[in-house]
């Protein structure tokens, strides 16, 4: 439940951040899908994509996994993060 509300308030603040026009050629070139042939950045799907991430991570470790450090491995020491 804390996921799904942590979750939908980050896509609900995501929406402020606006979109970035690169004004590049090159990522026009490298963006392009098809009917897609823009420069514009979608900085708020990139920021709710990235947050939601973290937030995954951290869910996984502590409520599937149930370690109360999310940051150790399976046998509680911090090896996987040297």
């Amino acid at each position: 439940m804390l996921y799904w509300f942590s979750s939908t308030v980050i896509v609900y603040a995501a929406k402020y951040f606006p979109d970035y026009d690169t004004g590049s050629a090159l990522y026009e070139k490298i963006y392009f899908r098809g009917e897609v042939n823009t420069t514009w950045f979608p900085l708020a799907q990139f920021a709710s994509y990235y947050v939601l991430s973290v937030v995954g991570w951290a869910m996984i470790n502590t409520v599937n996994c149930e370690r109360k450090n999310p940051f150790t491995s399976g046998n509680n020491d911090y090896v996987s993060f040297k």
